[in-house]
């Protein structure tokens, strides 16, 4: 079956058997997700958390979000995307230091942007967003901190 047994008609049980056959489907949905699972490739299978993430948010909001994409996460741990290339090991102790400052436990996602001020004076910054908080850095990946929002205040 192509579907994997999507569109089976369950038949009616018996009262007996009623509870049964609830775990019987809640097994069937959990094989047939392990199954779909299996057939993405392993190194699209990293982003598929966060991919699925950024379709809760932007599903019927936005058409383009990105999802045909190759998605990293965390860019500036790659040497292609630091400016200059030779900065990675600056970028991992910056890391580690804002790590025994404020503990977290990953870097889910990290990247330069744009800040612009009222004046519209703009500066490059970096981006660091972990599993507890995200933080706005100077350039300078000497992680001077900056910014450092738990994401409880943001979520409140």
């Amino acid at each position: 079956m192509k579907d994997l047994g999507k569109s089976v008609r369950w038949p009616a049980p018996p009262l007996v058997l009623a509870q049964f056959q609830t775990r019987l489907r809640v097994m069937h949905q959990r094989w047939r997700a392990a199954t779909i699972l299996s057939r993405i490739p392993p190194h699209l299978r990293a982003s598929l958390p966060q991919k699925l993430t950024a379709f809760e948010i932007f599903h019927n909001k936005k058409d383009n979000w990105g999802y045909t994409r190759m998605w990293r996460g965390d860019y500036l741990s790659i040497a292609d995307e630091l400016e200059p290339p030779s900065t990675v090991s600056t970028w991992h102790d910056g890391i580690q230091a804002l790590r025994s400052a404020h503990p977290f436990g990953k870097v889910l996602f990290s990247t330069y942007i744009q800040k612009f001020n009222k004046f519209n004076k703009s500066s490059l910054r970096v981006l660091v967003i972990t599993d507890r908080y995200v933080a706005k850095l100077k350039r300078e990946i000497q992680i001077a901190q900056r910014a450092h929002s738990p994401f409880k205040r943001l979520v409140q």
